[in-house]
C-alpha cells in the first residue's frame, strides 16, 4: 500500500509552482498520481519506505524532538513513522498553525516540523519564539479537540542540513528516512 504526501493550499488551485512544478490539480507531476480530496489537500503517491530504521540518515541525524526540550537519538524518531508533518515556523502557535495541525490530523497523526538555525544560516537576526517553551505543551494540548483528540507533537530539523534540498528531495527524504506518510504546508 502506498503512502500519500500533500500540500495544503487555501484556496486550493493545485501545487505551488515553486514546489513541484505542477500547475493544476488535474495534471501529473513527474509520474506521481495526483488527487485532491474534499479538504483541498493535493496528494501524490509514493512508495512506502522499506525500513525507517535501516540506516541513519542526514535527516534523522539532524532531527530532534522539541516538545520536552530534550534531544532524542534517531531510533526514538520512529514515532514519526506513519504520521503527517505540517511544515512551518510555529513560533507563535496561532490559528493558522492550528489549521495546519487540523488538516494533518485529518490524514494521520499530526506533527509540527520546524527548522532550527534558519536565522543564523540566512543571516537574519535571531528571535525568541513568541510562545514560550514552557507554554507550548499547554497550547498544543488545547488543539486536541480540533485534531481528532490528538495532541500535535513538535519536532525540529537543522536548517543547515537541508537548505540545499529541492522540495521534492526533502519530501522524499521525509518519507524514506523518517517514514512520514504525509506533508501539509500553507502558502504565503
Amino acid at each position: 500500500m502506498g503512502s500519500f504526501f500533500g500540500i495544503l493550499q487555501r484556496p486550493m488551485i493545485g501545487w505551488n509552482p515553486s514546489l513541484l512544478h505542477c500547475s493544476n490539480k488535474n495534471s501529473s507531476c513527474s509520474g506521481f498520481d495526483n488527487k485532491v480530496n474534499e479538504l483541498g489537500v493535493l496528494y501524490f503517491k509514493s512508495m512506502q519506505p522499506k525500513s525507517v530504521h535501516s540506516q541513519r540518515s542526514l535527516l534523522s541525524d539532524s532531527l530532534s524532538q522539541s516538545q520536552d526540550g530534550n534531544e532524542h537519538p534517531p531510533e526514538r524518531l520512529s514515532i514519526l513513522a506513519g504520521g503527517v508533518v505540517a511544515l512551518g515556523k510555529f513560533d507563535a502557535l496561532h490559528i493558522g498553525h492550528r489549521e495546519l495541525a487540523i488538516q494533518a490530523a485529518k490524514i494521520g497523526a499530526p506533527f509540527l516540523l520546524s527548522f532550527i538555525g534558519m536565522a543564523e544560516v540566512l543571516g537574519w537576526e535571531s528571535r525568541a519564539p513568541i510562545v514560550a517553551k514552557c507554554d507550548r505543551k499547554r497550547v498544543l494540548s488545547s488543539w486536541a479537540p480540533y485534531c481528532g483528540q490528538m495532541i500535535p507533537r513538535e519536532f525540529q530539523i537543522e536548517f543547515s542540513k537541508v537548505r540545499n534540498f529541492t522540495p521534492r528531495h526533502f519530501v522524499k527524504k521525509l518519507s524514506k528516512d523518517l517514514g512520514v506518510h504525509g506533508v501539509v504546508a500553507g502558502t504565503l
